[in-house]
């Protein structure tokens, strides 16, 4: 039987937090993550980069395999970012984990109930942060089946 299971994860964070992008970057090192990593600063350049994934003059751009999305962000929150991915044709597919500091339970049953696939919590150290990343590495790598683009 042919392994038809992906090898890479291309991920768009979403997160004005420069310290916390850095970090993230440096924990997707430790974990091995194969794939493109590409961070946008709130729910404005979120909508803004995946509206020109159709648009490019170069051919299709495949959308991001996952949206790691913070709630809190000038310009377009997580909420109003999500609910606008969810009523495009386009990127409705596509999954999105809620990535944020918040545990308050109306933030959590407010991103499911605008679509999120999950709600994650932030580690506070550098080391939880990576076993979380490789969880997630695990998860949409190894038990999920993600939507091909490609076809």
């Amino acid at each position: 039987m042919k392994d038809t299971k992906r090898k890479t994860l291309n991920i768009l964070m979403v997160d004005d937090d420069l310290d916390f992008g850095s970090l993230m970057s440096e924990a997707l090192k430790q974990v091995k993550l194969d794939g493109e990593f590409r961070r946008v600063r709130d729910g404005e350049e979120l909508i803004e980069h995946l509206s020109r994934l159709k648009n490019s003059a170069d051919g299709p751009i495949m959308p991001p395999d996952l949206i790691l999305l913070d709630l809190n962000m000038p310009r377009k929150n997580g909420f109003e970012a999500l609910k606008e991915i969810r009523a495009n044709q386009a990127w409705c597919r596509i999954p999105v984990i809620m990535f944020t500091i918040s545990k308050d339970a109306r933030d959590v049953l407010r991103s499911y109930e605008l679509g999120a696939n999950t709600f994650m919590t932030k580690p506070f150290s550098f080391n939880a942060l990576v076993k979380m990343l490789q969880a997630v590495k695990e998860y949409w790598l190894e038990f999920a089946e993600l939507p091909d683009y490609s076809g």
